[in-house]
């Protein structure tokens, strides 16, 4: 009967050690894995649509989006477009419904870096949302 109490107690602290173990092994956010900085360019209630650029060649930028919803107070989704002379490319990210609490998916589009290019963002929700044009020169660098 000792035997067994001690078993089950053991059996217990190994799992408390477990815990912390399990926890420090948990993936670290995406953007740390993939080496980059995103910036916020918009936000609506708490989420933040985040990007941040690298060269992809000849006059070229790829641009990395994701929607950070850890602080959002509910379902928020974001996009990202590029835009040529003001009309709407196939080139975009959209982020879905991202729930409260989590980062989505990290997207990239391809822009040139000419005149008469910008990126269309948006973030929204629902009910709501909110959306701008950016220029590539307003958006850091990874």
């Amino acid at each position: 009967m000792m035997t067994t109490k001690r078993a089950i107690g053991a059996a217990i602290a190994a799992s408390f050690l477990l815990i912390p173990t399990h926890a420090a092994s948990a993936a670290p956010d995406d953007a740390a894995r993939a080496g980059k900085n995103f910036q916020k360019v918009m936000g609506l209630s708490g989420a933040q649509l985040q990007a941040c650029k690298t060269p992809a060649g000849a006059g070229k930028y790829r641009v990395f989006a994701r929607l950070d919803n850890r602080k959002g107070a509910g379902p928020t989704g974001g996009q990202v477009r590029v835009l040529n002379k003001g009309e709407a490319t196939k080139r975009k990210f959209n982020s879905g419904l991202v729930k409260k609490g989590r980062i989505s998916r990290v997207g990239s589009v391809v822009i040139a870096n000419k005149p008469g290019f910008r990126l269309e963002v948006s973030v929204f929700q629902s009910q709501m949302g909110n959306g701008g044009t950016r220029a590539l020169a307003k958006i850091k660098p990874c």
